[in-house]
């Protein structure tokens, strides 16, 4: 018989920018089941402005966005001088985005299925390099 052990990441701050409350709740239960201590944003403009002020591990950004993509925010952010992980999630894959994605600087892309089945093993990547 195996058992599986829980993942506890206490110590990182992730901010996620995501415009679907659902989403947003989900990730925040999620987040606090791992005791990763979370910022949430439904807007870049928002999270440009104040990402600073929570000193995150990592940030996950949702691919489509009003007003400003996750790309266009990542690319934004790595302007700024973040040069922690950051990760693009979307619920819809597309190669050529992807790889937008990640020439704009996201460390990885995720489809939102996956992104929310394999958390625990991303924020454990970035713990090890935190």
């Amino acid at each position: 018989m195996s058992s599986i052990l829980p993942i506890d990441c206490e110590g990182l701050s992730v901010v996620i920018l995501d415009d679907d409350p659902r989403i947003r709740a989900l990730l925040k239960a999620q987040l606090s089941d791992f005791n990763v201590t979370a910022g949430f944003f439904d807007n870049a403009f928002d999270l440009l402005r104040d990402f600073e002020r929570y000193e995150p591990s990592c940030i996950f950004l949702d691919l489509i966005l009003p007003q400003m993509t996750g790309i266009d925010c990542i690319s934004s952010l790595r302007d700024k001088g973040y040069a922690k992980p950051a990760f693009i999630f979307s619920a819809l894959y597309d190669s050529t985005l992807r790889e937008q994605s990640l020439r704009a600087g996201a460390d990885d892309f995720f489809l939102k299925a996956d992104f929310f089945k394999d958390l625990g093993s991303i924020l454990m990547r970035v713990r090890e390099h935190h």
